[in-house]
C-alpha cells in the first residue's frame, strides 16, 4: 500500500526530531508535512516524495536498492550528504523532481555504485555540490531543459559521467574536475549548454549532439 503523511486543514501535523527514517518496500511514501526532521533518511525500496521541504534539515540521505527520492520541488542549501546507487525505482533515477520550477540542491553526492539521477519530470539543478565515488553516474533528462550544474566539484575517483535524453547547462566548471581525464559523454541527440566560465573535463560527443556556448 502507498502511504501519505500530510498536514490537515488546520496546518497540524509535522515531522520533527533527531531520529532516523527508514523506508522499505516497493510502495510510495508521500511526506508533505514540513517540519524539522534532523536525523537521516534511508530509502531502501520504492519511492519517497519529500514535499513541502520535509527533508531540508536532514543530516544525510541514502538511496539504495533501486529506490527513488523525489525532492518534490524542495531546495537543499546546506551541502547535504547524499549517498546513491542504482537506477532508481522502475528505472526513473535515484533522485528526481516532479514538482516546481527548477529547485536547487547543494548535494554532496557519493556514488556507492553505478547510479542514475534524472532532471525530471521537472527540472532541478545541482549547485555548489560535489560528486565522488569510484563509479559511473548517468544523468538522464526529460527531453526539455533538464538540469544545470553550477560550481560543483568532481572527485578524481569518479569513473565517468554520461548525460542523456535532454538539455543540460554548465556554469563555472573551470576547476570542477580533480581528474580532467574523467570522461563526460553526451549521448546522441542531447544538448549541452555552456553559460559562464570554463570546463576542465574531457568531453566525448556522440553523433547528433548539439553544443551551445553562450557569452556575455
Amino acid at each position: 500500500n502507498n502511504f501519505s503523511l500530510v498536514r490537515d486543514g488546520d496546518g497540524n501535523g509535522v515531522m520533527n526530531g533527531s531520529g532516523n527514517l527508514v523506508k522499505k518496500g516497493t510502495s510510495t511514501l508521500t511526506v508533505n508535512t514540513g517540519g524539522t526532521l534532523t536525523g537521516t533518511a534511508t530509502i531502501a525500496g520504492g519511492l519517497v516524495y519529500a514535499g513541502n521541504n520535509s527533508f531540508a534539515n536532514l543530516s544525510g540521505i541514502t538511496i539504495t536498492n533501486n529506490s527513488t527520492l523525489d525532492i518534490g520541488g524542495g531546495s537543499f542549501s546546506s551541502g547535504k550528504p547524499v549517498t546513491i546507487s542504482d537506477a532508481g525505482f522502475n528505472g526513473q533515477g535515484a533522485i528526481i523532481n516532479s514538482y516546481g520550477d527548477y529547485p536547487t540542491a547543494a548535494f554532496q553526492i557519493t556514488l556507492a555504485g553505478d547510479a542514475t539521477i534524472t532532471g525530471g519530470p521537472q527540472r532541478w539543478d545541482l549547485v555548489s555540490g560535489s560528486v565522488t565515488g569510484a563509479h559511473s553516474l548517468t544523468v538522464s533528462g526529460n527531453g526539455s531543459y533538464s538540469m544545470e550544474w553550477n560550481s560543483i566539484a568532481i572527485a578524481a575517483n569518479v569513473s565517468n559521467i554520461v548525460f542523456s535524453n535532454g538539455e543540460f547547462g554548465m556554469k563555472y566548471l573551470d576547476n570542477a574536475f580533480q581528474n580532467p581525464a574523467t570522461v563526460v559523454t553526451v549521448a546522441s541527440n542531447a544538448k549541452f549548454d555552456f553559460w559562464n566560465g570554463g570546463f576542465n573535463g574531457s568531453l566525448y560527443l556522440m553523433p547528433g549532439v548539439q553544443v551551445n556556448i553562450f557569452t556575455g
